[in-house]
């Protein structure tokens, strides 16, 4: 199971009645990432379709660091193509997951009192190596950590797809959590039961989110 991690600023951190309207809008987020991990980085469906290889040039090869190579469990760090080596190392498809490295780092943070963000902290190890030289002038090449943002966005660069973004139905069950909850507020306030409540709303996203806040 991939960790989300929750994030507020020095400023919410300090500020009891910005934490109070940042509540709800944090637990929609850490949702959403706990969804989109499970159904993008284990399962391969991003809420827009894509080919991953679609880009590669014929004959040219693949050449990733030794040490991104060994993390995977690879003897070979140089292959025929990037999606020879993927497919070499089991890497599902679409998943944009190889060592794991980037979807460690994602986690839900606020943006001011109101906005919630999903996106990817931290570095993890880069495939590709950088040309260095040593004090005496010779040239060796080292395996490199890599912002995790920038390897989401890379992903985007190359094919227009945002690995974090929501389906239709998980967007609906998100509205639809919002307005159980208005439901729940206005019931608790005015007397009375709280009334049946569907939607055809991501269900296991809507499961997540179905306890009272």
């Amino acid at each position: 199971m991939i960790e989300v991690r929750v994030r507020y600023t020095k400023a919410a951190q300090g500020d009891p009645a910005m934490l109070a309207r940042l509540r709800r809008p944090m637990v929609l987020g850490e949702a959403l990432a706990r969804q989109v991990a499970d159904r993008v980085a284990r399962q391969g469906r991003t809420a827009t379709p894509f080919d991953a290889y679609s880009g590669e040039r014929k004959g040219r090869a693949y050449v990733v660091s030794d040490a991104y190579a060994a993390q995977l469990g690879l003897a070979g760090a140089r292959w025929r193509s990037s999606s020879a080596f993927h497919a070499g190392a089991g890497v599902r498809p679409g998943t944009a997951r190889a060592t794991g490295g980037m979807w460690r780092g994602l986690q839900v943070r606020n943006s001011g009192a109101d906005a919630v963000i999903l996106d990817f902290a931290g570095s993890s190890l880069g495939a590709k190596r950088q040309a260095t030289k040593t004090k005496s002038g010779r040239q060796r090449a080292r395996p490199v950590l890599i912002r995790n943002q920038t390897k989401g966005g890379t992903v985007w660069r190359h094919s227009r797809v945002n690995v974090l973004q929501p389906t239709d139905s998980e967007n609906e069950a998100l509205g639809a959590a919002v307005a159980r909850w208005a439901q729940q507020l206005i019931s608790a306030t005015l007397g009375g039961e709280v009334g049946r409540f569907s939607s055809s709303g991501d269900p296991v996203l809507l499961a997540r989110l179905a306890r009272p806040i």
